[in-house]
């Protein structure tokens, strides 16, 4: 049976002082709604989805004191495999590994990689970690 995300959220909603959050569930599945009400947490400053179904990682946007984002083997709606072109501007990240899966080599990567190191203006390439096919 699919974990209803629905049931957990409102509760962990009025967890004001949350500074750091992780969800890990290969069953959880979060719809567009949810991680924007994640990320209106007014503390949160690190956020791990871990083998979570995201339909859109756009609502991240409200996510304006994030230093830290984890997108761990999480998948997306059939179409989406490759997190790096829906992440919206994050002005405090500091830390990004996304292990997504999409099957890029570095030089596919490269262009998708400097279009998202400039939504995030703290993020260096140092601090950005991937996974990416071996060529």
């Amino acid at each position: 049976m699919p974990l209803c995300a629905d049931h957990f959220l409102p509760p962990l909603l009025q967890c004001t002082q949350l500074r750091g959050l992780a969800l890990g569930a290969p069953t959880l599945s979060l719809s567009a709604a949810q991680p924007d009400g994640l990320t209106r947490l007014p503390l949160l400053e690190a956020l791990s989805l871990i083998r979570v179904e995201v339909e859109s990682v756009a609502p991240l946007t409200h996510a304006t004191k994030l230093l830290a984002l984890y997108l761990l083997r999480c998948r997306g709606p059939p179409a989406v495999v490759d997190f790096r072109r829906s992440l919206p501007r994050l002005p405090s990240l500091t830390f990004l590994e996304l292990d997504d899966r999409s099957r890029l080599t570095a030089e596919q990567a490269a262009p998708l990689n400097a279009a998202l190191l400039a939504r995030m203006p703290q993020l260096t390439p140092p601090r950005f970690h991937q996974n990416l096919l071996a060529e």
